[in-house]
């Protein structure tokens, strides 16, 4: 039942290496939506007790939802959530195609609140590379994540983006 949760690059990256470590590379543009202001609703719906943590998992359940909706509608896959941050990848071959696909979802996704208000506000960063999904055992289970400059340096771009807009580190450009 847990595997239908897993990304499809992690359930590939499992069915062919079903025991021990493995990685796979996934040339392409890297995304990194973070929320802006996340601290803050934290601490102010923590101090609303059980109503104020209801909340605060809807309000993740329907970012995450919607972004993720958003990536996949232009075939990017989300592979990881650090924090409050959703970190996604577009692979392909033709590299015009994968600028357009990642910067037509990451404006879409800069524009949630347009069509939400009571979502917050995004920052969303883009770069292009290759990035590696790793799947690492760790005690009875493995874990995954997303290694490489791409998922970095998109990152750093988010925190150069006004919020709910959209800033391109220059490995993007083209």
């Amino acid at each position: 039942a847990e595997r239908r949760f897993l990304p499809a690059a992690v359930r590939a990256l499992a069915s062919e290496h079903p025991v021990g470590p493995a990685s796979v590379d996934l040339p392409g543009i890297a995304l990194v939506a973070d929320l802006v202001g996340f601290t803050p609703t934290v601490v102010r719906l923590d101090g609303l007790g059980r109503r104020g943590h209801a909340s605060l998992t809807e309000l993740l359940d329907r970012s995450y939802s919607a972004m993720d909706s958003i990536i996949g509608s232009f075939g990017g896959q989300t592979l990881v959530r650090i924090g409050d941050a959703t970190v996604a990848v577009f692979p392909g071959d033709d590299p015009d195609d994968v600028r357009r696909r990642a910067r037509q979802a990451a404006r879409s996704i800069s524009q949630l609140r347009g069509d939400q208000p009571d979502l917050p506000s995004l920052r969303v960063g883009l770069a292009a590379g290759l990035s590696q999904l790793l799947l690492v055992p760790v005690g009875e289970r493995r874990v995954w994540t997303l290694i490489g400059d791409p998922p970095a340096l998109a990152a750093q771009a988010q925190t150069h983006a006004a919020p709910d807009s959209v800033y391109e580190h220059e490995s993007v450009a083209g």
